[in-house]
């Protein structure tokens, strides 16, 4: 068994940064870990950003205010929503200026919904609605190219 050189455990650390201490480490600092930050400046941003969340909400039947309101509230623009446990295959306001396009085969089981805000909601070029878990809306967005939610 070869035995370690005293210098060889100075080295030996879990955590990057702990090397920066070390008495003989040449590029200590290259190691170090840093937080992600972004590289462009929160005042330049050219393009705007877009909050998509989901939501199984178990049952949409009398809570179309308070999915608008909680998705205002938070400042989501796109929602995918499950087991909207409603028939048919429509669009509806929620208020607030958000629409909810849903599709459903069933009542009291399954559906889906894809929830907009107000901006995205003038900007839908094609619905895709498959089955009561699966359905695509096909966005247009300025300078960008095409977004499709899923």
């Amino acid at each position: 068994m070869a035995r370690h050189k005293k210098r060889d455990s100075i080295n030996a650390r879990a955590f990057p940064q702990s090397d920066v201490n070390a008495p003989n480490a040449k590029d200590a600092n290259r190691n170090v870990r840093a937080f992600p930050k972004s590289d462009v400046d929160k005042n330049k941003r050219s393009q705007q950003q877009l909050r998509i969340a989901t939501w199984n909400l178990g049952s949409l039947t009398g809570r179309q205010q308070e999915l608008a309101e909680t998705l205002h509230r938070r400042r989501v623009n796109i929602c995918c929503i499950q087991e909207t446990k409603w028939k048919g295959a429509k669009s509806r306001d929620l208020g607030l200026g958000y629409k909810l396009v849903y599709y459903g085969t069933v009542n009291n089981q399954n559906g889906i919904g894809i929830v907009l805000d107000k901006d995205l909601k003038n900007r839908i070029i094609n619905i895709d609605r498959r089955t009561d878990r699966l359905m695509s809306i096909k966005l247009a967005l300025d300078n960008q190219p095409v977004i499709n939610i899923i």
